[in-house]
């Protein structure tokens, strides 16, 4: 019964097909493996999927834009609070004491270091302009102190500095000849040769 049988049907029952390439070559095989079927596409459940996807990224994409322009409208007014609160009232006020007293440090060199003659023409000036001297005096006196320090001061390095120029210097004066009155030609204490 097998016999009767044709080939090309127990191929096909063993899942092979007419390769059509071959031909009548003994090189190429005759027949090749059937190809898979593909399913069939269920198109209506394929269109529920993409009206959900569509769905999703429309929300999605509202979503991002109103995400996007809230973070915008913060980060707008978080450089307008920056921009606004920039010129801090206790760091500019601690920046204008350090300048203050900057200057008044320089200021307070300046008169300690001032030629006696300058300071004093200063203060003549001074005095002449202001009503009442007594503010003057009181801005004066620490003034007059470190210029009186600094005249000690001055005064004892200049004499360690002779006393050190005495101490190195080994010159001694020229010793005077005393005239003896010779008893003896031959006196040994003599001064003369």
């Amino acid at each position: 019964m097998l016999s009767f049988v044709p080939h090309s049907v127990m191929r096909h029952r063993a899942g092979f097909v007419r390769n059509p390439a071959a031909g009548w070559s003994i090189h190429v095989p005759q027949w090749i493996p059937a190809p898979k079927k593909k399913p069939t596409v269920d198109m209506v459940a394929v269109d529920r999927v993409v009206n959900v996807l569509t769905r999703f990224v429309a929300a999605w994409v509202v979503q991002s834009r109103t995400a996007r322009s809230v973070a915008r409208v913060r980060e707008a007014g978080e450089a307008w609070t920056r921009w606004a609160m920039s010129p801090n009232w206790a760091n500019m006020m601690e920046r204008e004491d350090r300048h203050r007293a900057i200057a008044a440090r320089r200021e307070f060199a300046r008169c300690v270091n001032m030629p006696e003659a300058q300071w004093k023409a200063e203060c003549r000036a001074a005095i002449a302009a202001a009503r009442d001297v007594g503010p003057l005096m009181a801005a004066w006196v620490p003034i007059w102190a470190a210029r009186d320090a600094n005249v000690a001061r001055n005064l004892v390095e200049h004499t360690q500095v002779w006393n050190e120029v005495a101490l190195h210097n080994r010159q001694l004066p020229a010793q005077r000849r005393v005239a003896r009155v010779v008893r003896n030609r031959f006196a040994i204490d003599s001064d003369s040769e």
